[in-house]
């Protein structure tokens, strides 16, 4: 596979893979399987939105599994 890119957009990558130490078949790689796994999430929670079934709010997902992360407030001194 080939892909072009402008120039200035080129040497970008390059150099960001050169920051990174990865070269930039792995770089590319890496992005596309991203950009692809996400557009699959995004595609199915949408289906899974237009069948009807039921939805929860990302605050009852993480009580229900344990994964409420919420870091409590510190009690500030007032002046």
């Amino acid at each position: 596979m080939e892909i072009n890119f402008r120039a200035d957009r080129e040497a970008h990558l390059k150099k960001l893979c050169e920051e990174m130490g990865r070269s930039v078949d792995d770089f590319a790689g890496e992005a596309i399987l991203t950009f692809m796994e996400d557009y699959e999430d995004r595609r199915d929670a949408e289906a899974a939105l237009a069948a009807g079934g039921p939805t929860f709010t990302q605050e009852e997902m993480e009580r229900e599994f344990g994964l409420d992360r919420r870091v409590p407030q510190r009690h500030q001194k007032t002046a």
